[in-house]
């Protein structure tokens, strides 16, 4: 250890400070520490446990911390004395979470205000990632709030991802294709470009429209993938060693606790990136060869779609339309995870919404906030499951119910005795096709008369990819081929498309996605079939003399446009015929 620095060992956690850093705080006209006495029993690192059973202020905490850890004390922060330059080192959300103010740096040492020890781990693993030895001051904790509402009021979480550098802009206006590395990279990954790399795959996420990101460990390396258009593809090859890095990295970002390995972790992450809002869905996974973390993307800044974007053809657009406007009954969206319910249920209640209405959404998580919408976020661990909120919901006088899923005979109850009195219900639902939606809610114990009361229609969906535009062809049929799609000969100039790949697409010949749709609703005598048990089969025959499209026959309609392929329509689809 050098001559010029205090070394103290603290709870297995060794923190040098400076006596350059302790002259420069006497020099700012930060007080030396007060005696304080500490009742027997209690941890000296637990804040509220201390103030509560002592009577303290959070400044006799503060000097008591001070004094036992013997770190220098402030008496007053002062917003003057802070450089700007050193506060975007620090994430807001770090910040905020565990209170910790940067102030400045001296000798090339960080200098941070702290409230109490509980953060020193997270101080030793930052210092290591900014590649800066870090001093921590004591401060009450009030103080340290409100100076963190000051300085981080107009930052983002991830400056870097806003693309306020020329270098960034390019880099962010390129191809995910043009990130891919080759498979034998094993360059040297320090911690500084473990968060410069992490910025950018963020960044072109959100850019080229990317659903996901898989940040997957393997035998060799550390794997970036992106699911685009509803298909994963490698983007990007790190060494595997620099794993713990980047799960470290996702999990400070979004609030996780870094130190747990062992058990899988939910967070969140926000920035703003081109002036819009966008959130990070962040879940971390224990596996085998290493911990796994999935983002999910949710674009703020994408105006809601209306049913008009949806890709309904004309005639189910018109039904979908009829059911949504039904002043009561439960309409049931069903589909994989994954297949768009959730877009296909914002777009409903953005279509039907107005300030003559209450509407109440019950969902795990809230994904997007919409405006002159009640939404309450689903809290199993506090007691607010889908059943007891809907049961509270109930006397808030709901016109309209949203209910993120259905997954158990109570909940499928309390929904369909809303609809009886007087309520209009949406829900998800987990089945392959519309008809077999009848069949699972039997299996969860519903009532026949309660489904066929007020049940008033079931959608299934999946999503495919559409074709991309900068390589679509035309290829037409013949007759052998109509017959074989089950399209009729009558059929003019039937043909279909496909994209023979090219660098806007990255080769594969599609971009973006597009719903298909089984639309069934439920009418008399599909009511007298679900009243009498009748199987599926009945309910799925009854249903197309009606007029329904089953979803391998709706996305024929939607290749013959030109939007999507066969083979993409069979990947999602069964031709059931």
């Amino acid at each position: 250890m050098s001559s010029n620095t205090e070394n103290l060992f603290l709870d297995g956690i060794t923190i040098d400070l400076d006596l350059e850093v302790r002259h420069h705080l006497k020099e700012l006209g930060f007080v030396p520490s007060q005696e304080a006495s500490i009742p027997d029993g209690i941890f000296i690192d637990n804040e509220e446990e201390l103030i509560k059973n002592t009577g303290w202020e959070s400044t006799d905490f503060a000097k008591f911390i001070s004094n036992n850890y013997d770190l220098p004390y402030i008496e007053r922060l002062d917003s003057s004395k802070i450089d700007p330059e050193v506060v975007n080192k620090i994430p807001r959300r770090l910040a905020r979470l565990h209170k910790i103010l940067p102030l400045f740096e001296v000798s090339e040492r960080l200098v941070v205000a702290i409230s109490t020890p509980r953060v020193f781990p997270i101080l030793n693993h930052l210092s290591r990632q900014i590649k800066t030895p870090i001093d921590p001051v004591i401060a009450a904790s009030e103080q340290i709030e409100s100076l963190l509402d000051e300085l981080y009021s107009e930052m983002d979480q991830i400056n870097s991802v806003q693309a306020n550098t020329e270098d960034q802009f390019e880099v962010q206006n390129k191809s995910i294709y043009n990130l891919i590395l080759d498979d034998d990279n094993d360059e040297d990954t320090d911690s500084s470009s473990v968060i410069r790399s992490m910025d950018l795959i963020l960044g072109q996420g959100i850019k080229d429209g990317v659903s996901d990101i898989h940040f997957d460990p393997d035998d060799d390396h550390f794997v970036v993938r992106f699911r685009v258009a509803g298909v994963l593809q490698d983007v990007k090859r790190f060494p595997k060693k620099t794993a713990p890095e980047f799960i470290s990295r996702i999990k400070i970002l979004s609030g996780l606790d870094i130190a747990e390995t062992r058990l899988p972790q939910d967070g969140r992450i926000g920035v703003n990136f081109l002036s819009r809002r966008v959130d990070f869905r962040v879940s971390t996974l224990p596996t085998v060869k290493g911990e796994k973390a999935v983002l999910r993307i949710l674009d703020k800044g994408q105006s809601l779609l209306s049913l008009d974007n949806l890709g309904l053809i004309p005639e189910v657009k018109g039904q979908f339309s009829e059911i949504i406007n039904i002043p009561y009954g439960v309409f049931l969206i069903t589909g994989p995870t994954g297949s768009g319910k959730t877009t296909t249920l914002y777009s409903a209640i953005n279509a039907i919404s107005t300030r003559e209405k209450n509407f109440i959404t019950f969902e795990d998580p809230v994904e997007y906030q919409l405006k002159g919408i009640n939404q309450v976020q689903i809290m199993p661990k506090a007691g607010l499951t889908f059943a007891s909120g809907l049961k509270a919901c109930l006397r808030q006088d709901p016109d309209v119910i949203l209910v993120g899923e259905v997954r158990d005979q109570e909940t499928a109850e309390i929904c369909f005795n809303a609809a009886l009195t007087g309520h209009f219900v949406f829900s998800t639902f987990h089945t392959n096709d519309a008809p077999s939606a009848i069949a699972r809610l039997r299996e969860l114990n519903v009532e026949p008369f309660l489904i066929a009361s007020a049940l008033v229609g079931v959608n299934a969906q999946r999503l495919v990819r559409k074709i991309c535009p900068g390589c679509k062809t035309k290829f037409p049929l013949d007759d052998d081929q109509l017959k074989k799609l089950g399209i009729p000969h009558s059929f003019d100039d039937a043909s279909i498309f496909k994209g023979t790949g090219c660098r806007d697409c990255g080769g594969s010949g599609y971009r973006k996605q597009e719903a298909i749709f089984e639309l069934m609703r439920i009418e008399d005598e599909s009511r007298n079939l679900i009243l009498n048990s009748a199987p599926t089969k009945a309910l799925l025959e009854r249903a197309r003399s009606q007029g329904m499209l089953t979803l391998y026959e709706y996305g024929v309609i939607k290749a013959l446009q030109g939007i999507t392929t066969i083979d993409e329509v069979l990947r999602v689809a069964t031709d059931d015929r």
